[in-house]
């Protein structure tokens, strides 16, 4: 099976992140490279994300936190799309829910 790519960039969400995140691991299709580029959050969103990853890695949900230091979701999501390793690319805003099938 076709793995896919999420990249999610990350800016000041951390009482949004937490919802998108798990809207994410409710996905029946796998294997999914999740990318979660924080783009200079001064809140908890960063934190929030390297947790994630630490309790939802897998071999089927691979996770990869990065930071980005130029300014912009644009430069997040470009950022984080140059880390992917998948045909199949997906962007997400931070705001944004998965629905379940």
């Amino acid at each position: 099976m076709e793995s896919i790519a999420i990249v999610i960039p990350v800016y000041n969400r951390s009482q949004l992140i937490q919802r998108t995140l798990d809207s994410v691991v409710r996905q029946t299709y796998r294997p999914i490279e999740l990318i979660l580029v924080d783009n200079g959050s001064t809140d908890e969103s960063l934190v929030l994300c390297k947790e994630f990853k630490e309790k939802n890695q897998s071999d089927q949900l691979i996770v990869k936190v990065l930071e980005e230091t130029k300014q912009g979701a644009n430069a997040a999501e470009t950022g984080g799309s140059k880390q992917q390793n998948q045909n199949m690319l997906h962007s997400l805003i931070q705001t944004t829910n998965f629905f379940r099938r």
